[in-house]
């Protein structure tokens, strides 16, 4: 899924106007200096082209769409007992709107009707997984979504079970309405991977994660891994505390029944 990161600055994505134009969101146009700057959509959606070719292209073998409202797909392993919903929540990002982070919800209704028919033809029976890049709770310091709650709401509503993301250049763990198995929804936040250190919090070693799904799928293991010295070697990142001890581990569970 494409991120902050994939989003490159397009010269025409934005028109000079002497005139201010009525009726546009406050995202799509900014004054300079005596006329203003609007936005020229067609132009504005080439900014995901590199990503598009260079990347995802690559990796499934189709371009990525550059429509906002199309940027939604799924992947369905019922060899795997899995299903993967992949939204873009980098869409409306530009050069001067850079934490206007959101998921288009006519692009997550798309996504979960072909979802929900997937699902249908493979039995109804896998574990649901939602991934894209920005961190799903609100935080006043970060660049998170805009409208958590449209996107939590309807991943609860469908099913979903789990929800990956990264960004916020630190491990984290949320678990939204532990109180009801049915709707519960866990959080796992990726660490960052290779930022440079001004993008890091102080003290957060480089990190990433290791998923590992039990096979009917009714749990998973989150191995935590870490490098903790400039270019020094990867190792388990011992912050977990076990049920049963006093130690720390490199690893979480998290039970989806």
């Amino acid at each position: 899924v494409p991120g902050n990161h994939d989003v490159q600055d397009v010269e025409d994505a934005y028109e000079y106007k002497r005139t201010k134009p009525d009726g546009l969101p406050v995202h799509h146009i900014y004054k300079e200096g005596r006329g203003w700057l609007v936005r020229n959509e067609k132009e504005h959606r080439k900014q995901l082209e590199p990503f598009s070719k260079k990347l995802h292209k690559p990796l499934f073998g189709r371009v990525y769409p550059l429509d906002p409202k199309k940027q939604g797909f799924v992947k369905t392993m019922p060899e795997l007992g899995l299903q993967f919903l992949l939204l873009n929540s980098a869409w409306e990002l530009d050069e001067f709107a850079r934490d206007n982070a959101n998921i288009l919800p006519q692009a997550l209704a798309s996504a979960l009707k072909e979802a929900d028919e997937e699902l249908a033809s493979a039995g109804g029976d896998l574990l649901r997984i939602g991934v894209w890049h920005h961190a799903l709770e609100t935080d006043p310091d970060g660049d998170r979504l805009k409208n958590p709650a449209v996107v939590r709401e309807q991943l609860q509503k469908s099913g979903f079970k789990l929800g990956l993301h990264g960004d916020v250049h630190q491990l984290e763990r949320r678990w939204i309405g532990y109180w009801n198995a049915e709707t519960s929804l866990h959080i796992v936040g990726a660490g960052s991977f290779s930022s440079p250190d001004s993008g890091m919090a102080h003290a957060t070693p480089r990190l990433y994660n290791l998923l590992l799904f039990k096979n009917d799928g009714s749990a998973m293991r989150v191995h935590t891994r870490a490098q903790e010295t400039v270019d020094g070697g990867w190792d388990a990142w011992a912050k977990w505390p076990g049920r049963d001890s006093d130690g720390k581990y490199g690893y979480f569970d998290i039970s989806f029944e």
